[in-house]
């Protein structure tokens, strides 16, 4: 995030890694998927995200929030033009611009505070050395992280402060 708010490069090869070494790592999975989806490569972006669906219970909060990166994507594919698919290309091979300066600078003035607390079904299967990654995307526009935070369960309802 420290590279103007973009997962490409570094970031990306660390995200590929991990994912040579664990296949089904839900964060390596929903971040490569972001990495394809700021890319514009929603058809890869859904791949990666649909991977995540079958490794997470059925009432899992995160499901839905999964299932709305893929609507998104599936949004943003249909809307294309054809003529985007070379850009979308180009993008791929690393040829394509980064975000705007602007975009980034907007991220960055960007505060978050809150509770974090898992709902009650699932705070019952959890054990308390159990890792919990919660993820803070904007309501709209770019389905990129603003923050992340890895949080322990007995640690939660914890309060979380992220600039």
């Amino acid at each position: 995030m420290a590279q103007g708010q973009s997962l490409q490069g570094k970031p990306e090869a660390l995200i590929q890694r991990a994912l040579r070494a664990d296949g089904n790592n839900l964060k390596a999975l929903a971040l490569a998927g972001t990495v394809e989806f700021e890319k514009q490569n929603f058809t890869k972006a859904i791949e990666y995200w649909k991977r995540i669906l079958p490794l997470l219970p059925a009432d899992s909060e995160m499901v839905n929030s999964v299932r709305a990166s893929i609507k998104e994507a599936e949004d943003k594919q249909a809307a294309a033009p054809k003529s985007l698919a070379p850009l979308a290309q180009a993008a791929e091979a690393g040829k394509a611009n980064p975000p705007t300066a602007t975009a980034a600078a907007a991220a960055k003035d960007v505060r978050l505070s809150g509770t974090i607390r898992l709902a009650p079904a699932l705070a019952a299967r959890a054990a308390p050395e159990d890792t919990v990654f919660v993820l803070a995307r904007p309501a709209q526009g770019s389905r990129m992280p603003l923050a992340a935070v890895r949080v322990k369960v007995k640690d939660l309802a914890a309060q979380v402060f992220v600039r």
